[in-house]
């Protein structure tokens, strides 16, 4: 007999949990090169950049990994849950992606402010 779909939910949900714990386990732990298109030259800022970097890196590898999942779903219910977790991914790696342009755009604010002022 195949699971029930409160089955499924409720082995989802402890994953969810696990896998929430130990990505903030390590991406405390973890910082990454970023871009050098992003950097800063403010230590603090850059030190940002590095910390977000592997939160992109995450959503970016789950993005795909759901991707994959999705074109593997054998029913409607499967195929909606995986576009939803791959449609979640991708609006984590959007923002992120705009979050870490924001670092240089205020450092030359303050300096264009500063050099005009």
């Amino acid at each position: 007999m195949p699971p029930r779909e409160s089955d499924i939910q409720a082995f989802l949900k402890k994953k969810r949990k696990e896998h929430a714990a130990e990505f903030l386990e390590n991406s405390l732990l973890k910082s990454a090169a970023v871009q050098s298109d992003k950097l800063t030259g403010s230590p603090e800022w850059d030190r940002f950049l590095e910390r977000l970097q592997p939160l992109l890196d995450d959503a970016k590898s789950q993005k795909a990994y759901w991707l994959g999942l999705y074109g593997d779903a054998f029913d409607e219910l499967n195929r909606g849950m995986r576009q939803a977790k791959y449609l979640e991914y991708r609006a984590v790696e959007e923002t992120l992606e705009r979050v870490m342009t924001l670092p240089k755009e205020i450092v030359k604010e303050y300096h264009d402010a500063r050099a005009g002022g």
